[in-house]
């Protein structure tokens, strides 16, 4: 039986990932920054909780980081705070906890990490878009790192549905998004879930950065 950890896995994608690994039979570790029941604590902002929790872990199949921060200031905005933040969760702190399990993973095993269209098409929180477009270039230094034990991929999502981004933002910047993309329509944290199981069946998926944002435009 895969032994798979959802790192985010109170989040609305991390759940529907780990939901979707359970209907397949894997045993999943939750993690959670705070203390949560069923939850293993794991904070990617202190390098010693990275250390104790990978110190847990003997074999692991599949690592999913779906834990992260949405966009939240502009330029002006920016405090210090708020980098260091976006730097830990999105780029810093998932790479610290890869190291320290990287000896886990057993052969054909798979890494798959969270990326977004901002990464590519920007934001209007520099951080965040900046912190996306690390992790694609992690994804693609780590497959050649880790193979060929290990293959190492992303998603990159447009606006999921029923996430916290998505139920904080106006009707009209819904709007924006959804006419942006080719299929009319907004990606769900199912589909997501789905596109995860897909790399652990597709033996020559690594190194990819998937943009699951129906076709949306890079330069809108």
């Amino acid at each position: 039986m895969d032994r798979v950890i959802v790192v985010g896995a109170s989040g609305a994608i991390g759940k529907a990932i780990a939901g979707e690994f359970e209907k397949c039979g894997s045993t999943v570790v939750r993690t959670s920054s705070s203390e949560k029941p069923g939850y293993s604590r794991l904070n990617l902002r202190d390098r010693a909780s990275i250390e104790a929790f990978s110190t847990g872990i003997d074999e692991l199949q599949h690592l999913v980081v779906a834990a992260g921060k949405e966009p939240q200031q502009s330029l002006r905005e920016l405090d210090e705070e708020h980098l260091l933040e976006m730097m830990d969760l999105h780029y810093a702190g998932p790479l610290w906890l890869i190291k320290c399990l990287r000896d886990k993973f057993t052969p054909d095993s798979t890494i798959t990490l969270i990326s977004s269209v901002a990464a590519n098409k920007g934001s209007y929180d520099p951080v965040y878009a900046s912190m996306k477009g690390a992790v694609n270039s992690l994804v693609r230094t780590l497959a050649r790192e880790l193979a060929p034990v290990t293959r190492v991929n992303a998603i990159a999502p447009g606006l999921v549905m029923d996430t916290p981004v998505y139920q904080r933002m106006t009707e009209d910047f819904r709007e924006r998004h959804l006419s942006n993309t080719l299929t009319n329509r907004l990606l769900s944290t199912t589909e997501i879930a789905e596109m995860v199981q897909v790399f652990g069946k597709q033996k020559s998926l690594n190194g990819q950065i998937i943009h699951l944002n129906g076709g949306q435009y890079f330069g809108q």
